[in-house]
This record gives structure tokens, sequence and C-alpha cells, in this order.
């Protein structure tokens, strides 16, 4: 057998994607049905201490998306704090101004819920 040149990593993942790409949508279902078999099986397979720990790693996992969303939201606050109203938001970076559209719209949902419950409580 002649040996092959090994192929990158990006050739790999290219390939890859390409394929999935390709894939029928009944053979989407089954690949997918299949990976979670797999992972149903393996669960199954675990002992009550190795459960815990997957369970904490994933709480792990939560717990510092959140930790990390948090700063993002303490840094654009901060952020905004120092610029002008009128000012562009240039000195924020994509992911804070992505998070800062986020906390406006929270923010201005927040207040329509509160002007509605206003508008019920006064006869």
């Amino acid at each position: 057998m002649p040996r092959t040149r090994k192929k990158s990593y990006r050739q790999i993942q290219n390939a890859r994607r390409k394929k999935l790409q390709l894939e029928t949508p009944e053979h989407k279902a089954l690949r997918l049905e299949k990976n979670r078999t797999r992972a149903a099986v393996r669960r199954a397979s675990e002992s009550e201490c190795q459960r815990e720990i997957r369970l904490a790693k994933d709480r792990a996992r939560q717990n510092t998306i959140r930790a990390s969303r948090r700063s993002t939201e303490k840094t654009v606050y901060n952020r905004l704090k120092f610029l002008e109203n009128n000012s562009t938001f240039s000195e924020l970076t994509i992911k804070q101004n992505l998070v800062y559209e986020r906390l406006k719209a929270q923010r201005e949902a927040a207040a329509l819920r509160q002007a509605e419950r206003r508008r019920q409580e006064t006869p």
C-alpha cells in the first residue's frame, strides 16, 4: 500500500464540513440519533462517582460562562459611565457592543413592563 501525505488539520476540517453540507436530512437524523444513543450508553455505564464528576463539570462550565458574561457586563457599564450619551461606542469591543445592545433591550423591556404595571394600577 503506498504511503499518502498526511492531511493538514484544515484539509480534514474542510472535508468534514463539505461532507456535512452534502448529507441528507435522513442521514443527519440517523447520525444524531447514533450520537444520542452512544451518549446514553456511556451515561448508563458510568458509576455514581463518575456521574457526580460529570455533573460538577457541567455546573462549573455554566458558572464560568455566567461569570464571564457578568464581567463583560460590568466592563460595559463602567465604560458607559465615562462615555457621554452622544459619543459613538467605538471604544467598545464587538463583544461588549453586543452585550450593550442586549442590556439596552433588557432595560427597555423592563421599562415597558413597569409602565404597563403602573397603567394597570391607576384607576
